[in-house]
């Protein structure tokens, strides 16, 4: 276990994600965000299923930032596409809760993180593969 100071989180997907434009990488997601420290326990979340981060994501352009086709290991049949990077800027963030045993942390961790956030300064940056394959159980209209 780590020190007192030390603080882990963990981005969670709450609901499936929308496609707004394939093509353009456009994708909204619904997100919490776990915390996790000595202190605040397990129980410590931003954002829940039922009020989550909602975030639309979108490719960042650049030079750097162009998706590839990967073919190596890949099956037939599926389509990856590696060096996606996708950024989200100014989305709002809801307070903490369940820090500590019945809350009573809530409060410190609002305040460290500048909780809430009505999307002023908020951001999020994500470089990952992304993959498309058909359903095999679809056999059309």
């Amino acid at each position: 276990m780590g020190s007192v100071g030390t603080v882990v989180s963990r981005v969670q997907a709450v609901k499936p994600l929308v496609i707004n434009d394939l093509m353009a990488f456009d994708l909204t997601l619904f997100l919490r965000i776990h915390v996790h420290n000595p202190l605040v326990g397990g129980e410590c979340y931003i954002g829940s299923p039922s009020t989550p981060l909602e975030v639309r994501m979108q490719r960042i352009e650049g030079e750097k930032n162009i998706p590839t086709l990967v073919r190596k290991g890949i099956p037939s049949g599926v389509i990856a596409i590696g060096n996606v990077n996708v950024a989200a800027k100014n989305f709002p963030v809801p307070t903490a809760s369940g820090a500590g045993p019945r809350g009573a942390f809530n409060t410190i961790v609002n305040l460290r993180a500048s909780l809430p956030n009505n999307g002023s300064s908020s951001s999020l940056s994500v470089r990952s593969e992304a993959f498309l394959a058909q359903n095999p159980d679809y056999v059309g209209d």
